[in-house]
Formats: C-alpha cells, structure tokens, sequence
C-alpha cells in the first residue's frame, strides 16, 4: 500500500469538495453532550456537517429531545458576563456516524438550539475542527494537505503513465522536495492545485504538536501565514483524520522568505527548514506556536495590509527577540547595586506630596536591571551578526511607529527601504538564535542579492 494512499484520509472527490467549499457529510446519528459531569444536556439524532460560503465547517442535528425550558432559564440567568471567556460547561461534545459508518467528532462546539413548541430541537454550529480515529498501522506517519500552492525549490520528480489503448504516455513533473530533518523523512509534494507534506518518523513516535511545528516551520520557510485542511496521522496504532476550515481568500503578503525558493536551490532551503524545525519542536507549549512563530506570522499578515502596520509589526517583534538575547542582558556589579539602593532609599525619604514622582523614578531605576535592546543590537553589531544600517533603520523606524507617527515625511520608496531593511535584520536575528549559517535573501540591499550568513561555535547564543 503506497505512502499516497495511506495519506488521503479523505476520498479525492471529497478532498476537491473542501477545494470548492462544498464538501458535506451526511450523518444517520449524531450526539450531541454537555461537558459537565453534573447532568449533562443531550441531543441525538440526524443530521448534516458542511462547509458555509466561509468556508466553514458547520452543523445541523435534527434532535428528537425537547428543550429544557429549565435548562434554558438556568443558562440564561447564568449567563456569561461580557468580555469574560466561556467557560468549559458551556461548551458541548459532537460525534457523529456518517453514511460510511465514518465516526466523527469535535470536542469544543457552542450549539444554537430552536424549537417550534413541538417535540424535537434544531440544533446547529460551527466546527473549529472535525476528527475521526481508527485502527492504524503500526507505523509514525503524518500528512497534512494545504490547499494552495507554493513555490519550492522541489528536488524529484514525478512519473506518471497514461495507457491509451494500446499505447502508454509517460510524463514526468518535477514537483516533490525531499529530505531529511530531525530524525524525520519529508515529501513536500504538489498535488492537484494543493500541497502535500509527507512524513515519516524515524523515532518511536511522533512529538506532541508536530503538525503545529511543522506548519510553522513551513510558514517561517514561505513567509506565508499557513494552516493546513486536512490532517491524516498515524501514530501509536490508531489512524486519525482532522478537517478545519478552508478559505478561498488566501493572504498574499508583501514580505518575501528568507531564503530562494526556486528550482535548485533546495540546499539552503532543506538546511534552513530543519534548523527552525529543530529549534522549534522542542517548545513545551502543546497547542500554541513558538512566540518567534508568532511574531512571523504577525508579520506576515501586518504585510498585507498598510506599510505603516508592517513597519510597527517587524519593530515590535525585533524588540521582543532582542530581549531574550543574551547579550540584552546587563548584570550589576556589586558597586552598581550599592549606589542604586542608595537612590531608591533617598527618593523613598522625599516628601509624600510627591508620591507620583516618587512612584515614576522607583520604576526607572527598575529599568536599569532589564535587558536592553539597543545594547543588544550593538553586541550584535560588533559581532557582525546584523549590520550598522540595519541597526540605525531599525532605531529611526521603530521611534516613529513607538511614538505614533504617520511616517509622512517617508516617500513610498524610503518606506519600502526601511521594510526591507528591518525585515532582513529580523531573519538575520532568528538566524543567530537557531544557530543557521548558510545563503540567505539580503532585503536591505538594492536588486536583493543572495549572501552567506555565518554563526561561528563563539557566537552562537544557544
């Protein structure tokens, strides 16, 4: 059985319903359970789950139980305050037995649930994501679909034959990137308008959240904001298949990847990937991307929008990672120490009518034990792991932004300038916390040439 088949987890014409917004599944039974131990709320019986013109995944079960008119008061006098999160008994358990005897479930719905007077509920809602499980292979694999298409440096090919009657037509595409990350076997493969990602652990079994770090791996690799539709995972024996929502309006932002994606540059690509991957798959946080794959996918979407969005965005998430450098952090010395406490003790003695001013000069002695981002950059300088005009466009950008300016001195072009000047200082910054020597895209230069970046064993911040 090949790795292509075993990967589908969906039929081809439901794969390309998702495509289209109109896939649907039909469903004999469904339930529907309160996450409460202390009587439950329950509603059986037929149903639908399909895809809103959002894209959506959305369902309706037609219940044969009536409404709690009790239940409903309790809820309603219970009610949630507003701007306050919902808490776990109000959400509900949804599984459901489709027409292929496929069990399906999603654990966190809000139902919305009418009724007429007459005996029998309409309940609907919306489906973050929809799962099933089964008996698997005793195997680590994982694929997930992405339904779009990128560029990539793709490294093999594809042969596909054809027989016409008695004759055979063979085609070759070169449309997969292989390679090896982590202990882990990649096929990123382009597959009807869509992308596939293969993968095969070479370990025990998969980490938790690998899906996660592998689509925001890729996403730092494309600087696109990604998520994948269709998830088919085989780990410890079971067989589990995940559907989220599709949207047909994919973002196109403006900043550019860190690397070249095109035909035979996969080298720099494939090294680059497994470093991210290696330094991100390690995060302990289950269910939530590595805070630098947050700040990459800020950017990304800020550089769809106004330049004046992404100039904030890239400042901020340089200030953020320059923090967690060691070279932002100051130590004081034992003198240093001394005469700070000296001031802190003579600024406590002044009067009590000038409390505020008091409260404001604690807080910035305070700051004089906190990293410091400018120092930082200047270590970093010295080191030339970024550049001094990357520096000084990241020090006039970011006070204007900081400071609320509208940056209309700036013609379109010195502002594009300043973009791609602190766009590379922040791939160059993520490059020296990840340890990635290699080729690279230098935005800050005209005509955006390739260079080499380097990190020596000295240099390097892990």
């Amino acid at each position: 059985m090949s790795l292509e088949f075993l990967g589908q987890g969906l039929k081809e014409d439901e794969i390309l319903d998702l495509q289209d917004g109109k896939f649907e599944i039909h469903c004999l039974e469904m339930i529907l359970e309160q996450h409460t131990s202390d009587q439950p709320k329950i509603y059986t019986g037929p149903g639908l789950i399909r895809q809103n013109s959002d894209g959506e995944l959305v369902f309706s079960l037609y219940a044969k139980e009536s409404i709690d008119i009790l239940f409903v008061l309790k809820s309603l006098g219970g009610g949630v305050p507003a701007g306050k999160i919902i808490p776990d008994e109000r959400y509900y358990r949804l599984n459901a037995i489709d027409s292929k005897q496929r069990r399906w479930e999603s654990k966190r719905v809000l139902p919305n649930t009418t009724s007429n007077g007459r005996p029998g509920t309409i309940c609907t809602g919306n489906i973050s994501e929809l799962s099933l499980v089964c008996e698997g292979l005793p195997a680590e694999l994982l694929f997930l679909r992405f339904l779009e298409t990128f560029q990539l440096p793709y490294n093999a090919l594809t042969t596909t034959e054809i027989e016409i009657a008695d004759k055979t037509d063979r085609r070759s595409a070169r449309n997969v990137l292989h390679f090896l990350a982590v202990g882990h076997e990649f096929y990123l493969r382009e597959d009807h308008n869509t992308l596939l990602v293969q993968v095969k652990s070479e370990q025990s079994k998969f980490s938790k959240s690998i899906e996660d770090r592998i689509t925001e791996t890729l996403q730092f690799m494309l600087a696109r904001p990604l998520a994948w539709t269709i998830m088919t995972k085989y780990t410890e024996g079971k067989k589990m298949v995940s559907i989220r929502k599709h949207r047909s309006d994919v973002l196109r932002p403006r900043c550019q990847p860190p690397v070249s994606t095109q035909i035979g540059e996969d080298a720099p690509f494939c090294t680059l990937f497994e470093k991210y991957f290696q330094y991100v798959i390690s995060y302990p946080e289950e269910g939530k991307i590595h805070p630098i794959s947050a700040h990459m996918r800020a950017i990304c979407r800020a550089s769809t929008g106004s330049i004046n969005a992404e100039a904030l965005t890239i400042c901020t998430a340089i200030e953020s990672l320059l923090k967690e450098m060691p070279e932002a952090t100051h130590e004081l010395t034992d003198e240093e120490k001394e005469w700070i406490g000296e001031v802190r003790n003579f600024i406590r003695s002044g009067p009590t009518t000038l409390s505020k001013v008091k409260i404001r000069l604690e807080g910035t002695l305070g700051l004089l034990s906190n990293p410091v981002p400018r120092a930082a950059l200047k270590a970093l300088e010295s080191k030339e792991v970024v550049t001094k005009n990357q520096v000084k466009s990241w020090n006039n950008l970011r006070n204007e932004v900081a400071h609320g300016d509208t940056l209309a001195r700036h013609t379109l072009q010195e502002l594009l300038n300043l973009c791609d000047d602190v766009l590379t200082l922040f791939y160059r910054l993520v490059f020296y916390r990840i340890g990635y020597s290699g080729k690279f895209i230098d935005y800050s230069e005209s005509g955006w040439p390739t260079k080499e970046f380097t990190v020596s064993s000295s240099q390097d911040p892990q």
